[in-house]
């Protein structure tokens, strides 16, 4: 029988412009910008792409914006990073070691004109992660952000520590210009760095 732990989910954001098998999970109770998060157990945890473009699509729609679609490239940059943080056991944009944004795009093949990240550590599930990102007024801005126009979203789980599952979220669009005349688009800005 599962045990209950109290955790408190938490949430970041990251906003770059530039020019060109099932896993256990306790129950838990969280507090964030308001939100409060209630799961039951989780058989598993797991980010289906497809599912999170269709309801990232639905609020976009419902604020008179396009809808995402889901991107490969984008998919395997979150998951690359989702599964960092749970290594380290840390939620952030930036971990040790590991590049910025920015060069995370490109070491993913990725061209981005415009890309934004929300990464967040606790919800149990797609829902939960998406009612915090809606909640919170930057990672909203990027949920919203008219310009972009694909996704990728992942999440890792990791037994140890305060959270228990990491999540990332890459929205962005790719460089028009680049993929128009198969030209090298200028390297992408990170604000954070």
């Amino acid at each position: 029988m599962p045990t209950s732990r109290t955790r408190s989910a938490a949430v970041a954001t990251l906003m770059v412009i530039a020019v060109a098998p099932a896993i256990p999970s306790s129950s838990f109770l969280s507090e964030l910008d308001g939100l409060t998060i209630r799961a039951a157990t989780a058989a598993a945890v797991t980010a289906n792409a497809a599912a999170a473009a269709e309801k990232v699509s639905a609020y976009r729609r419902s604020r008179g914006l396009g809808p995402v679609t889901v991107d490969p490239q984008l998919t395997a940059i979150a998951a690359r990073h989702a599964n960092a943080m749970a290594k380290r056991n840390k939620m952030a944009h930036v971990l040790f070691g590991e590049f910025s944004f920015a060069a995370r795009l490109s070491a993913g093949g990725y061209r981005a004109e415009v890309a934004v990240e929300n990464i967040a550590a606790g919800p149990t599930d797609l829902d939960q992660a998406i009612a915090a990102w809606k909640k919170s007024p930057q990672h909203n801005a990027n949920l919203l952000d008219s310009r972009v126009e694909s996704i990728g979203i992942a999440v890792a789980h990791t037994d140890r520590g305060k959270y228990r599952e990491f999540w990332s979220l890459v929205l962005a669009a790719p460089d028009k210009r680049a993929v128009a005349d198969g030209a090298e688009a200028p390297a992408t800005t990170d604000p954070a760095q």
